[in-house]
C-alpha cells in the first residue's frame, strides 16, 4: 500500500469538513481519467482525458453550498464524490448521493484515513 499524498489527504479532509462530516466512515480515491470517473459515477459526461483523482467518501453529508429555492432544505446524502485534477489539484466535479460505488472497476483504490 502506498502513502497517500499530502495534497490528496488534505483535499479529502477539507471536502468532508465542508460537507458537515469531518470524520466520514470511509474514504477512498483512485487515479482515473475525468471522462471515465464521471461516466462511472453517472455525474455527467465531458470529453476530457485529463488524469484526475476520483474520491468517494461515506458519511452523513449536507451540501450547505447548494443553491436551493427558498424554504427548501439543503441536499443531503451518504456519499460524496468529487474529482481533483492530478496536476493542478483543482476540484473539477462534485456529486452527493446515497449510492455505494465499487471503485475497483476504475483502478487501484487507495484508502484515506481520517
Amino acid at each position: 500500500m502506498s502513502t497517500v499524498p499530502t495534497y490528496v489527504q488534505s483535499a479529502a479532509q477539507r471536502m468532508a469538513a465542508s460537507m458537515g462530516d469531518a470524520n466520514p466512515t470511509g474514504a477512498w480515491y483512485v487515479l482515473s481519467t475525468r471522462t471515465d470517473a464521471l461516466n462511472f459515477a453517472h455525474m455527467g459526461s465531458v470529453p476530457d482525458n485529463a488524469l484526475v483523482y476520483f474520491f468517494v467518501m461515506y458519511g452523513n453529508f449536507i451540501d450547505r453550498h447548494a443553491i436551493v429555492p427558498p424554504g427548501t432544505s439543503d441536499p443531503t446524502g451518504s456519499t460524496v464524490m468529487f474529482t481533483m485534477h492530478k496536476k493542478t489539484h483543482e476540484i473539477l466535479d462534485f456529486g452527493l448521493s446515497k449510492q455505494k460505488l465499487d471503485l475497483t472497476q476504475l483502478g487501484l483504490v487507495q484508502a484515506i484515513s481520517f
